[in-house]
């Protein structure tokens, strides 16, 4: 290795330190924010939505037809009634295993904290089980991508199906909003997408399936799957309550005491409130 040391680069590294934690911006792009509330137009106006439609309608969708056609010989071959035969012996199939499930969930409430349209497909499937929702977390929401056209809106089909749920929460600072939220819904447990707030939950006293393989719960044999995971993941409760007992969390009592989840945004002297408990403590 020797006369190798001058081919290797240094890197200088500096630490710094936040002062506003609101308003210090380290970056070096330009960005003018953007205030978003209930008048924000998510479709960009009535140019942008005629200029959705014609380049979805006349221009990508014919030339993905075409293209499907010419190249793999694309064609529909109309089995309606043989998927609707499908769809029947597949209900009648697992309604065995569903009544006993139906029959152990009873009364039982269930929450999910996993991306948008997945958390609504999740909650579709604990309603199947005859599992209760009163509130759920959501990380992102976006009335266009997340919700587009009528046959992709899942939020919609969600609740007209299944009912509203009454604390159905969107926020990416979801770890802050956790204790709020278990103040405000009924849950026997939760259901978590990302593990590290998997073990949050567990410690506030909450049985946790957190959600490795989002394949899981696809399909009729996906929400028998889910139905059993389920029922070892109620069998740990006690587990739960004892650990949280035992630990010590990242929250305070006056954090716990906040009725809005949140108080971070909408109270701009909050910060300064709690510099001033920090000192005094």
């Amino acid at each position: 290795i020797a006369g190798m040391e001058k081919n290797v680069k240094t890197t200088t590294c500096r630490v710094v330190y936040y002062e506003d934690e609101l308003n210090d911006e380290f970056s070096e792009a330009q960005i003018e924010p953007r205030t978003i509330d209930e008048t924000y137009d998510y479709d960009g106006g009535i140019l942008r939505r005629l200029g959705r439609v014609f380049w979805y309608y006349m221009l990508v969708r014919p030339f993905a037809t075409v293209f499907l056609k010419v190249k793999f010989g694309h064609k529909i071959v109309g089995k309606e009634k043989e998927a609707e035969a499908f769809i029947e012996s597949e209900h009648k199939r697992i309604e065995p295993k569903l009544k006993k499930f139906r029959e152990y969930f009873k009364g039982k409430y269930g929450m999910v904290l996993t991306g948008s349209a997945y958390a609504h497909g999740l909650i579709t499937v604990l309603n199947e089980l005859g599992i209760k929702n009163e509130g759920a977390l959501v990380f992102h929401h976006d009335p266009v991508y997340d919700g587009a056209g009528k046959n992709q809106d899942t939020l919609k089909e969600l609740v007209e199906t299944y009912g509203d749920i009454p604390n159905y929460t969107v926020s990416k600072t979801r770890a802050f909003q956790l204790p709020q939220l278990l103040k405000r819904s009924k849950t026997d447990f939760l259901i978590i997408r990302h593990p590290g707030l998997a073990s949050v939950a567990g410690h506030l006293g909450v049985p946790t399936f957190a959600l490795g393989d989002e394949h899981i719960p696809v399909g009729y044999d996906g929400i028998i799957r889910v139905g059993e995971i389920l029922v070892g993941v109620l069998a740990r409760t006690k587990f739960n309550q004892a650990l949280q007992r035992h630990v010590r969390l990242p929250y305070n009592d006056w954090w716990f005491a906040q009725n809005d989840p949140f108080i971070l945004s909408n109270d701009e002297h909050v910060f300064d409130e709690i510099e001033e408990r920090l000192k005094n403590a």
